[in-house]
């Protein structure tokens, strides 16, 4: 699987070190503590969870499958289901705060 390319029209994804990872920026720590909450849904319900790091006003995912040691479809498929909370779209917060249809 190429990763680059899955994510080359992502914005702001980078893929390092057998992972995919982006900085979001709030305007307020409870914010991105929302967008967390949003992160934390849709990966329960996929059964695939990243790994979250919250700093003031900034919330770090990361995605890997550690059980194969490199990303896999499951991290492309969570990227492309959160698309409706931000993932891609933006890190403004009128734009996360929006809820996922299908969670």
């Amino acid at each position: 699987m190429n990763i680059e390319s899955l994510i080359n029209d992502l914005d702001s994804w980078v893929y390092n070190d057998k992972s995919i990872t982006k900085i979001f920026e709030f305007p307020s720590y409870l914010s991105g503590i929302n967008f967390l909450n949003k992160v934390a849904l849709l990966s329960e319900k996929m059964n695939h969870h990243p790994d979250i790091t919250v700093n003031w006003c900034k919330v770090t995912i990361l995605l890997t499958t550690h059980d194969h040691g490199d990303v896999t479809e499951k991290d492309i498929q969570l990227l492309k289901r959160g698309v409706c909370f931000g993932f891609r779209i933006s890190t403004k917060l009128e734009q996360t705060t929006q809820i996922c249809p299908n969670l």
